[in-house]
Order: C-alpha cells, then structure tokens, then sequence
C-alpha cells in the first residue's frame, strides 16, 4: 500500500482520475492515480463552499490502570483483554488513532457534517517506542474511517480482525473392540477456530466512505501532552447546511 505522504508526488508522472462530487456525495472533486489510493493527489473546491476546520485532536485519558504519562493510559480500556494487552497485531498508535477519529467524527456529527465532507487531514505522530513514528498504524486506523471503498469496483477495503481460535472440551469413547466394555470416556480437548466479534468493530465501527480527501502526515519529537503519540486535525467543506 502506498504511503500516504508519497501520494502528491506522484502527480507528475501518473495519470490523475478526477472523481466528481456526485460520486463521493461531497461538494468537492479528488483526484487519485489508483482508485485504491489511501490519499487524493489533490481536491478541487468550488468557490461558494464553506470549510469547517477542527483544532488538532488527541486522545483522552481513558485507561487509569496505567501511569499518567503511559501512551497506554490514552487507549480505551475495552480494548484490552485480562492481561491489559492491547488485540494481537494492534499498536498503542493505532489505538489512540482510533479513538481521536471516533472524537472527530462525532464533532462532525454535532454540527451536520459527515467523514465523506472531510477534504484534508493533518497528522502528527510521535514515536512510538525505539522504532520511531507508528505510520502503519495509523493509517489501519485511518482506512476504518476514509478511503475505504475501491471507487471502480465498490469493494471493501477494510480489513476486518481475523477469526479468534479457542479449545473446547469433549467426550469420546474408545473405538477399538479389544477394549473393555467398562471403559470410562475420556475428556479430550479438540481446538476450534470460530468468528468472535472483535472488540475493534464493536468500539469503532468505522464508516464506509469513498472519500479521498489529501493527507498531511508530519513526525513530530514531542507532543503537548505526555503519552501522546497522535493528534489529528481535519478541514470538511460543505455546501449550505
């Protein structure tokens, strides 16, 4: 999957599908090199649009099992299981990314405005541990939210949380008639694999939207708040409301 920071450069040398405003359902036009494409290369906004502009958004402390300053006090806390762990393959990052998306979407919601309106989203990522800036997790977090529908075929591009896998207990009899007829069953334990709703779904369900809007995705060494590793910040245009 591209980058979403690599998707204006390629301008110059892709050809760019301007997509209009009926088929977004948005009052601005995007222009992509692939429908697939996490970013638009740009947008074209009519002259009597209005624009709303959020402030940057973080996370709030919502898990007060961790220290104040612990990226890990900024996650929802029903995200985790027993053990306080985070689902397997999903970062802290990706963590506070959706839940200050959910924050930006219920902004929107309050004043009429839906994701598919968003034309530009601004990030900023502190690093995350050794390994620096968490971009791939923000950018699952993102795909919940935007750019999620192949705009030439209708398909999802959301990757839903695979199945879980758990034992079960059963009873089973010896089948071999050289054994005795008095033979007690023996427990033995057979491994299922079976769908369990993640917890990812069931907190942040996310929205189909087929929006593109352009992306600015920036590192920074600090955040205003300690435990931050994201804030976000968007711009939806609008016609009247």
């Amino acid at each position: 999957m591209r980058h979403p920071r690599t998707a204006a450069l390629l301008t110059g040398g892709a050809l760019l599908l301007t997509v209009s405003a009926c088929a977004d359902e948005a009052v601005f036009s995007s222009s992509v090199s692939e429908e697939t494409d996490a970013a638009a290369a740009g947008i074209s906004v009519p002259a009597d649009a209005s624009i709303f502009r959020s402030s940057a958004t973080g996370p709030e402390h919502l898990n007060y099992m961790a220290e104040d300053d612990d990226p890990m006090a900024f996650v929802d806390p029903d995200l985790l299981d027993d053990d306080g762990k985070l689902p397997e393959g999903m970062t802290v990052t990706e963590a506070q990314s959706l839940q200050v998306l959910s924050q930006l979407q219920d902004l929107l919601t309050d004043r009429k405005l839906k994701l598919y309106e968003v034309g530009t989203v601004r990030v900023y990522l502190a690093a995350d541990g050794r390994d620096g800036a968490d971009f791939d997790g923000w950018e699952r977090a993102y795909r919940r939210y935007f750019a999620n529908i192949d705009r030439d075929t209708g398909r999802s591009l959301l990757e839903e949380p695979v199945e879980t896998t758990s034992a079960s207990a059963g009873s089973s009899a010896s089948e071999s008639a050289s054994e005795s007829a008095s033979q007690e069953p023996t427990e033995s334990s057979t491994e299922t694999t079976t769908p369990e709703e993640s917890p990812i779904s069931e907190l942040y369900p996310g929205t189909d939207n087929r929006t593109r809007p352009t992306i600015v995705t920036v590192g920074v060494a600090q955040q205003p708040v300690e435990g931050w590793l994201v804030q976000v910040e968007i711009e939806a245009v609008h016609g009247e409301s």
